[in-house]
């Protein structure tokens, strides 16, 4: 598993307490559905373009595109959506996808890159999102606000990631000699990271609620 899953996994769930419903969950861009393991939702699932199921695991993972998704309008009480968005030529028809699929009174975890999104050194951080396959640097809350379909409403937090955002090309390089110390790293990361969670430098967490219907 790369160090920066295993980062947002304990910033998003661990430090900043995100969590699905009881009854259905539907991750968009789920790699290998490590999110989907130990959520309360009683209806798992997983989709991505190119899934890679964790041995053992039978979570239902789905080969699609988020924008063709086989699965059933407003279906789903939470949706996860971290760091995808950036990635996608689309962006509006994408986010408007994911809210088609969001059952009225539903809630969308969605997680990207502030529009002001740095690592150190600050020089690198262009060819480090064209390494990443980012289309964009990040999104500051006004773009993802005005890409809000109507019957929407969201409410915006930032999280730093000073120390990760300094980390970004030593733990890159040594996850390719020691991926387990990578992911050390990474948790240790976000535990300093959690003190100083204030600033714009690192990723915008939107909390997107789909309003029920008059």
């Amino acid at each position: 598993m790369y160090y920066a899953q295993v980062y947002r996994w304990r910033e998003l769930l661990h430090y900043l307490g995100i969590s699905s419903g009881p009854a259905s969950l539907l991750d968009v861009g789920c790699r290998d559905g490590f999110f989907l393991r130990g959520q309360p939702a009683r209806l798992r699932v997983g989709l991505d373009l190119d899934p890679q199921p964790l041995p053992g695991s039978l979570l239902p993972l789905v080969r699609a595109d988020a924008l063709q998704a086989p699965l059933r309008p407003a279906s789903f009480e939470t949706i996860f959506s971290f760091d995808v968005i950036e990635h996608i030529p689309d962006d509006r028809r994408f986010l408007q996808a994911l809210v088609e699929l969001l059952a009225p009174g539903g809630t969308l975890w969605l997680s990207t890159p502030c529009a002001d999104f740095r690592i150190w050194p600050a020089f690198l951080t262009a060819r480090a999102n064209r390494g990443w396959g980012h289309l964009r640097n990040g999104y500051s809350a006004a773009q993802i606000q005005g890409m809000l379909p109507p019957g929407c409403q969201a409410e915006f937090r930032y999280w730093n990631a000073p120390f990760l955002r300094a980390m970004t090309l030593p733990l890159h390089l040594l996850s390719f000699t020691w991926p387990w110390l990578a992911r050390q790293g990474a948790l240790l990361c976000a535990w300093l990271d959690h003190f100083f969670p204030r600033g714009r430098r690192g990723h915008l967490i939107a909390c997107i609620d789909k309003l029920p219907k008059a």
